[in-house]
């Protein structure tokens, strides 16, 4: 298991990115998945998501509906 706090920063983003692309899954469900490998809590993955992953995830919840819309510039 990893001890370095930076190990999780690159670890744990570049896992969800692997199960998103590998196995065809949501990102949600990814970060999930990563939780369970890792043995934690999902609120301890969530601190090391990167700023692309998060609105990633923004954009598959809005598109389900689980979140309101927000603005989108039209480009």
């Amino acid at each position: 298991m990893i001890t370095n706090e930076e190990d999780y920063t690159v670890s744990i983003p570049k896992r969800i990115e692997e199960l998103v692309i590998d196995e065809d899954i949501p990102y949600m469900d990814a970060v999930i998945q990563t939780s369970d490998e890792m043995g934690v809590e999902p609120g301890f993955v969530a601190k090391y998501l990167t700023k692309p992953i998060v609105e990633r995830i923004q954009s598959e919840a809005e598109d389900k509906n689980l979140l309101p819309k927000t603005a989108k510039l039209p480009f």
